[in-house]
């Protein structure tokens, strides 16, 4: 058996543009490209589990219906990862912003982050596992906070219905 060897600078690349082909896929409706970015006996566990190519595809198909698509867009940032030629463990912040109808401005929608397994198959890296947690997770399973409540309204709010802060 042959011992892979680190994690190189391209690995790291190859594995970001992975990220990107997904987020192309997925906001884009392509089926196929994203199918074909998980690994065979993959699993993606994003609100519901898929594990087989038929189950990921249907994943996105209705995922597509969701009332904010078409519209949305998935970023990706602060990824930390460890692994090496072969095989790596993905930590990613995640970001869902949505344009508002009528405007040139998006919201953010959603967030959270990806602990994910990628694969490195005939010098291609896949998804071999694509796990997705809500942002408050972290905070409070790590340090101890409570669930966030909902934001406060009013006059010194941020959250305030009437002119923008900036």
């Amino acid at each position: 058996m042959a011992v892979s060897g680190p994690l190189t600078v391209e690995d790291r690349l190859l594995i970001r543009e992975l990220y990107a082909r997904y987020v192309w896929a997925m906001d884009s409706g392509d089926l196929d490209a994203f199918v074909d970015c998980y690994a065979p006996g993959g699993r993606l566990d994003v609100g519901r589990a898929a594990t087989t190519p038929e189950e990921i595809r249907n994943w996105l198909a209705e995922f597509l219906k969701d009332s904010a698509f078409p519209g949305s867009q998935h970023h990706y940032n602060q990824f930390v990862m460890d692994g090496n030629g072969s095989s790596c463990q993905v930590r990613a912040y995640w970001a869902r912003l949505y344009r508002l109808p009528g405007t040139t401005s998006s919201q953010i929608i959603a967030q959270g982050y990806y602990t994910d397994t990628v694969v490195k198959i005939d010098g291609r890296w896949r998804f071999l596992v694509k796990r997705s947690h809500p942002a408050h997770e972290l905070r409070e399973q790590k340090f101890g906070q409570e669930p966030a409540t909902s934001p406060p309204v009013g006059e010194d709010s941020l959250y305030d219905v009437g002119t923008p802060l900036f």
